[in-house]
């Protein structure tokens, strides 16, 4: 393999970065705890620091110029270094479960459960699938940066949840007959790098959520309660329309009766005086001449 150099440390004290990598220059660290010791530190090793690694020292040695001249080249032995990535203890929950529901009278959650991980530090992108007649495809994806991704073509609604720090749920409400399927969740781990990139530890997924939705039974009153408009005709107009005749019955009544009142007095007035003019006649037929 070809070697690559990294640092040189001169004969007056000069440093000199030999390797192109910039990010590792700055991790670099030289230091000489006592005289003819040297050591070289690489801090934050990350997979791509695994190697061997060798010093190679050069003796300079004055002359009688007064000038430094090179006098011998030795080389250390290899130093092997194998960094590894965290242990892969990445589990989901497995349980399955089967859930039976009215069409329009119920909503349903689908669960996934980290119950272990491979580092504190990791970050997790879960992604909701859906399987229906034979056919996987993605429905719901949360991001690791905490970014939300819509991805189902049939539904436009989800809620959305991280009750803790290993659950998550996927909520959908008012469940319809095309949501029926079998639903399990796809958890990513990762981890940041000394180099601050992002790297995939492990993957898992989770047992699967069979769910089973009824169609809901059409009747004449669903079918006019569904609908507002046809709620307001059917049930709305007529009462107020019978409402309305109740109030113009109960008007004409009082009229006509208010008006046959009026007629009677009338009528007993007149009675009456025609009965004191027939006594008034009486008493001048019956009077002497």
């Amino acid at each position: 393999d070809p070697k690559l150099p990294l640092l040189t440390f001169s004969h007056d004290s000069v440093f000199e970065n030999l390797s192109l990598n910039k990010e590792l220059w700055k991790r670099m660290q030289f230091y000489s705890p006592s005289a003819g010791t040297y050591s070289l530190v690489i801090r934050n090793a990350g997979v791509d620091d695994t190697g061997k690694y060798s010093c190679k020292v050069d003796e300079y040695v004055l002359n009688c110029e007064g000038n430094m001249q090179p006098r011998s080249t030795g080389e250390s032995g290899f130093t092997e270094v194998v960094v590894h990535h965290p242990e892969n203890n990445l589990h989901v929950s497995q349980n399955d479960a089967v859930i039976n529901l009215r069409e329009g009278q119920g909503s349903f959650t689908v669960y996934c459960n980290i119950t272990t991980h491979s580092n504190n530090k990791s970050a997790f992108e879960v992604t909701w699938l859906k399987t229906e007649e034979g056919i996987t495809h993605p429905i719901f994806k949360a991001l690791r940066n905490s970014t939300l991704q819509f991805l189902s073509k049939a539904r436009d609604h989800f809620v959305f949840n991280r009750p803790s720090t290993n659950l998550y749920s996927l909520t959908l409400p008012m469940a319809k007959e095309t949501d029926a399927g079998i639903y399990f969740c796809n958890v990513e781990e990762w981890l940041l790098n000394p180099r601050h990139k992002w790297y995939k530890i492990a993957e898992r997924t989770s047992g699967n959520l069979t769910v089973s939705i009824t169609a809901e039974d059409v009747s004449t009153y669903s079918t006019v309660c569904s609908s507002k408009s046809l709620f307001d005709f059917v049930f709305i107009y007529p009462f107020i329309i019978i409402v309305l005749l109740i109030c113009v019955i109960f008007f004409l009544y009082y009229k006509m009766r208010k008006g046959g009142i009026h007629c009677l007095s009338n009528t007993n007035r007149q009675n009456k005086s025609l009965w004191k003019e027939k006594d008034i006649l009486q008493n001048l037929s019956t009077s002497p001449c």
